[in-house]
């Protein structure tokens, strides 16, 4: 009887350690997925139409200052639309290099920054025990 309830936790243990390789495989895989795929898809800046800067101001919603051709634009973006809200003056937005285009953050910073926050959260429960 004594055994068969040993055997019947080893397999739970080793059912349960198996489902959590899968799932740290998965968890992986999405990511390197992921990154593989955004190098796939085109820029978010084509050769007329460049992003110079962004806010973001809720879930989904981003006030943008869009240059397109030789004008500039600030727009409201949201998940359901694109609204314009001024054109702005082009001599503020002459540099045509491309320091002031900031890209869409990638998936892999997401987790790094979500790596540093839980290490940082780790350090405070540590230091806050002793």
């Amino acid at each position: 009887m004594a055994q068969a309830a040993e055997m019947t936790s080893m397999n739970d243990t080793l059912w349960l350690t198996f489902s959590l390789m899968g799932i740290i495989i998965i968890i992986f895989g999405a990511f390197y997925f992921t990154k593989w795929f955004s190098k796939k898809i085109p820029a978010v800046n084509g050769s007329k139409i460049k992003i110079l800067d962004r806010a973001v101001i809720g879930q989904n919603e981003y006030i943008v200052v869009a240059k397109v051709g030789e004008k500039v634009f600030l727009l409201g973006v949201s998940g359901q639309s694109v609204n314009l809200i001024a054109e702005l003056d082009p001599e503020e937005y002459k540099d045509e290099n491309s320091e002031n285009i900031k890209p869409f953050p990638d998936f892999g910073s997401y987790m790094r920054s979500a790596k540093e926050l839980t290490q940082k959260i780790g350090r405070n429960k540590n230091d806050g025990s002793n």
